[in-house]
């Protein structure tokens, strides 16, 4: 076994940028369910859940790049 295969530890900053990389595509798949449905709370769905996720996600990734840093 090299010691490329071996995986290291994620430093914060890259625990960071997948969380907010999670919110984001969850807030993608919340917004695409609900422009799929319907329905007049589909509206609420899409901008409440939906929206509020990807700024979620926005907003943790800009607060990474800037202030987080890499260990």
């Amino acid at each position: 076994m090299s010691a490329d295969a071996i995986p290291t530890p994620l430093d914060k900053r890259e625990r960071r940028i997948r969380t907010a990389a999670l919110l984001e595509i969850i807030g993608l798949v919340v917004e695409v369910l609900s422009l799929r449905w319907s329905h007049p709370t589909a509206f609420l769905l899409f901008v409440g859940a939906g929206g509020l996720l990807l700024a979620a996600g926005i907003l943790l990734y800009l607060h990474t790049a800037i202030y987080v840093k890499a260990s």
